[in-house]
């Protein structure tokens, strides 16, 4: 019996003798660039890498010649995300191999092998370490280094260079740093909007001048955007100001507040057409825009309910041009140009609250800020590791739950893209309210007859809900996150003409779509999701986000129309539609029409033209129109809108626009909205929409 145990125990020592050491696996780091300087006598090495896991240890293997063997290891440090070693006693005028090996506890894996050779003059180029780009803005960077070792002579100049190439050399852009070893920083200015640079440190001795590691680093699209990305749909991300959005009526001037903590209060109650200080609480779309509703500017409390200050409620404020999106506005701080900016809407709100899914599992947390109740929200890519927070995406949570000093904020939070809500209160028609206890932020959703949808919070909840818009809640404006977006279009129908200017544009820029319509066809209107975003033609926005416009067109004459002709003024009315029939759809009336092979402009639509057409969707009027007879457009209940092109608003007849809804939009051209809600006829209308 102990002969068979004592066999036993053998055979188990054997097997666990030959148990196998686990293998070097390459596929999992990967050495991005490595950097070797050299001497007579010293080699600085440095690598940067890219990993999924963390390593333990880093070390450099090294022998000379060519093949691996009699190799010595030597410990790599970490500088500035750098991973570094600098090898002393070596060879002059040798040739060396090296690789590396890491380790992440339990196994180790190396890099392939490579090679350098050591100088033979007295004194050899610096070694310099490329510091990460900070405080990007639109037009300018923080760069800087440090120079390890001088090489054996002074270092006479260090400093940074830059270009939109890899590798630049002080033959590029580049600013002086001051001279000798050490840290050293300096600024990049005079940069392009929403470009991608390289960068890196330099430093000049005797013997030449040595570089650091290439860094690549892209400018701000829009001035005044925070620098954390969050998602507000599956596809789409955005950027936030930098403060909650302040108006000025004495000034007409829109800015960003400095701090994401600032919020007027009090203030707002003092607020009219003269004031000269600032206020940040609006009522729903008071961008400043004339829409003809009752109240629209920015320092209003009151008005129509179903007007709301923008149209009607079935609007939100991103229909036609968005001039009722308070991003219509320049922003002094903000870039200072229009609709760079603009507002959510109340699902990317709540998608960015309760839905969208970020590395740390973080949304949002209550918290107090520089003694500021309010709500943070943590950018995707936030790392819980950098500032620990309390009942996080917690609608219940107290502010107190988490304290924040100014340091921590700048220094942890805002610095890794953290946004901060200020519970800056409400003012209502009958009260002024919740000055640092309530936070109450608008959407750019309609929430039904009399209410606009906001999301609003305090220390016991945070929910969405619908709110009379003559209350003045805050306003905070996003920007898209992308630097780059596709603007794509289609034809409706297909034949009906082509499209110029699509294609791939800087966020931020001026898109310009121009229609030309095939022969026999009519440019209509250009439609976004199924909705009529405008009439122009050429039409030009801001690009924003990747977007696709339909490019809607008609037959010239899509049933046959009847004129009676004026031969000796050379104009024409339209008199009737075809015999027997109703007209139907969209009807588009050209502003010129052949009659015995001569052009007539057509100036009027005649008496009972389109009389009980119930069938008519939409009519659009040519520009030279300046009468429409009496029982024209009489019982056209089916028209769901209306485009009138002539400045001048044309007299009305006699019952011409009876049994036509009057709240339906009417298109009318840029700068005539006044003339049309004081005209006869037309000023039952009670939904002009100005075309640009």
């Amino acid at each position: 019996m102990k002969k068979i145990s004592l066999a036993i125990l053998t055979l188990i020592v054997v097997l666990a003798s030959c148990k196998k050491t686990p293998d070097v696996n390459l596929k999992y780091v990967d050495v991005v660039r490595d950097l070797v300087t050299v001497g007579t006598t010293t080699a600085n090495i440095q690598c940067d890498y890219d990993y999924i896991a963390t390593l333990k240890k880093a070390y450099l293997f090294y022998g000379e010649g060519e093949e691996e063997f009699d190799m010595t290891s030597a410990e790599m440090q970490v500088v500035q995300n750098t991973l570094y070693v600098e090898l002393t006693g070596l060879k002059e005028n040798t040739t060396y191999s090296y690789y590396y090996e890491f380790h992440n506890g339990f196994n180790s894996m190396r890099s392939a092998s490579k090679t350098f050779k050591t100088e033979t003059s007295p004194t050899s180029l610096a070694t310099v370490i490329t510091a990460e780009v900070t405080e990007i803005t639109t037009n300018s960077a923080k760069g800087g280094g440090e120079i390890t070792n001088d090489g054996g002579a002074e270092v006479t100049e260090r400093g940074i260079c830059w270009s939109t190439t890899a590798n630049p050399t002080i033959s590029d852009s580049h600013v002086a740093a001051g001279t000798g070893t050490g840290v050293f920083a300096a600024t990049m200015s005079g940069l392009e909007v929403n470009t991608t640079y390289h960068v890196r440190a330099y430093a000049t001795n005797e013997k030449g001048t040595a570089y650091g590691l290439d860094r690549e680093f892209t400018t701000n699209r829009t001035e005044g955007a925070l620098t954390g990305d969050f998602s507000v749909s599956e596809t789409e991300k955005v950027r936030f100001s930098k403060g909650n959005l302040q108006y000025q009526a004495s000034t007409n001037t829109w800015r960003f507040a400095e701090h994401q903590w600032d919020y007027v209060g009090e203030g707002n109650t003092n607020a009219s057409a003269s004031y000269d200080g600032w206020i940040d609480l609006f009522g729903w779309g008071t961008s400043g825009y004339n829409h003809g509703a009752v109240c629209y500017q920015p320092w209003e409390r009151g008005g129509q309910y179903d007007h709301a200050a923008y149209a009607h409620h079935w609007h939100d404020l991103c229909d036609e041009n968005g001039q009722a999106d308070w991003g219509y506005n320049a922003i002094s701080n903000g870039g200072n140009q229009e609709r760079l900016w603009r507002t959510c809407r109340l699902n990317e709100w709540m998608f960015m609250l309760n839905e969208r899914q970020t590395a740390s599992g973080i949304r949002y947390a209550k918290a107090t800020v520089n003694e500021t109740n309010g709500l943070i929200l943590l950018p995707d890519d936030w790392n819980q590791n950098t500032f620990v927070l309390n009942n996080t995406n917690d609608g219940s949570a107290a502010f107190e739950t988490n304290v924040i000093s100014l340091a921590d904020w700048a220094d942890a939070l805002e610095a890794n893209g953290a946004v901060f809500l200020p519970a800056a209160g409400n003012i209502q028609y009958w009260s002024d309210n919740n000055f640092g206890t309530r936070g109450a932020y608008w959407s750019a959703t309609s929430g039904g007859v009399w209410l606009k949808s906001l999301f609003d919070f305090t220390a016991e909840y945070l929910n969405p809900g619908g709110y009379y818009p003559f209350t003045l809640y805050s306003v905070r404006l996003v920007c898209s996150a992308a630097s780059t977006s596709s603007i794509s279009t289609t034809l409706n129908p297909v034949s009906g003409g082509t499209v110029a200017g699509a294609g791939s544009y800087p966020n931020g820029q001026i898109c310009t779509l121009t229609a030309a319509p095939s022969a026999g066809y009519t440019f209509l209107y250009w439609k976004e999701n199924d909705r009529v975003v405008s009439n122009a033609n050429p039409y030009s926005f801001a690009v924003e986000f990747d977007k696709t416009l339909e490019a809607c067109f008609d037959v010239v004459s899509h049933y046959p129309l009847y004129y009676v002709f004026d031969e000796i003024n050379h104009t024409a009315s339209v008199s009737g539609h075809w015999d027997g029939l109703n007209a139907t759809g969209d009807v588009v009336i050209p502003s010129v029409v052949t009659h015995l092979g001569e052009s007539y402009v057509v100036s009027s639509v005649g008496g009972f033209a389109f009389s009980t057409c119930s069938d008519i969707t939409s009519i659009d009027i040519p520009i030279a129109v300046n009468e429409i007879g009496y029982f024209a457009l009489n019982g056209c209940s089916g028209l769901i809108s209306m485009t009138i092109h002539a400045e001048t608003p044309p007299t009305i007849g006699g019952y011409a626009l009876d049994g036509i809804d009057k709240t339906i939009p009417v298109y009318i051209p840029n700068g005539t909205l006044s003339a049309y809600q004081n005209a006869d006829g037309w000023n039952e209308f009670t939904n002009f929409i100005e075309m640009p």
